[in-house]
């Protein structure tokens, strides 16, 4: 019988990994003293001024709050001077610069909250990876995709301006039971698009059986080689 299989070619560092669920949690209890943020940093276009802001309106009545921002781009420079201006120092903000999957793992699992100020963004892989490791994120509600990906109210929070951005942030640090459901509610909302999951529906949708196999073309042994007979 010809074997059915499908690949892999991106994914999402979870599938229903319930001691990764654990690990995130426990960091999250030891991380209690500490009010961290995550930002990613590309371009103009991510606005991470706005994650900025925040932690300046908030730092005097949050002392530990601390933003992270992973990540590299052009408009860094301008970053690092509105830091500046705003008065705030690497104790505030620190730049995390490129990182690992492992390290990347390790700043979604300690942060409280993902914040996603973009300007425009496509479904959100990085709300997503968020979610999986328990962390809420917040978004604006017109910049495109992450209006699907966070469910408002459910895996996180969409807001409409600048000022409801930072309010939305102060919400979520005054009330640790409502920050604590959000990431509960966000992990499960990322399970539903574990890799057995997707590719179930996936193949009820093309009307095709559920393959025998997933080939992870991710993994080091695999990438660049190109499925055999030239599929996907």
């Amino acid at each position: 019988a010809l074997e059915r299989k499908i690949y892999r070619l991106v994914g999402l560092p979870w599938d229903g990994d319930s001691k990764q669920a654990e690990t995130a949690e426990s960091r999250k209890i030891k991380a209690l003293d500490l009010n961290r943020l995550l930002a990613s940093l590309a371009d103009e276009a991510e606005r991470v001024e706005y994650a900025l802001d925040a932690v300046a309106a908030l730092k005097d009545e949050f002392p530990t709050l601390r933003l992270v921002i992973a990540g590299r781009g052009w408009w860094e420079d301008e970053i690092r001077c509105h830091r500046d201006t705003l008065g705030l120092d690497e104790g505030d903000v620190a730049f995390a610069g490129y990182v690992t999957e492992a390290d990347k793992s390790l700043l979604l699992e300690s942060a409280w909250i993902s914040l996603v100020p973009s300007l425009k963004e496509g479904w959100g892989i990085s709300v997503m990876e968020a979610a999986a490791h328990g962390t809420p994120s917040i978004a604006f509600r017109s910049a495109g995709g992450v209006a699907e990906s966070v469910v408002d109210g459910y895996s996180g929070l969409l807001v409409d301006d600048h000022s409801e951005f930072i309010q939305a942030v102060r919400t979520l640090l005054l009330d640790p039971s409502l920050l604590t459901r959000l990431g509960h509610q966000a992990r499960s909302h990322a399970l539903r698009y574990s890799w057995d999951t997707t590719v179930t529906e996936m193949a009820a949708i093309l009307g095709a059986p559920v393959p025998d196999s997933v080939v992870d073309l991710r993994e080091p042994a695999t990438l660049g080689t190109p499925p055999p007979d030239g599929g996907m």
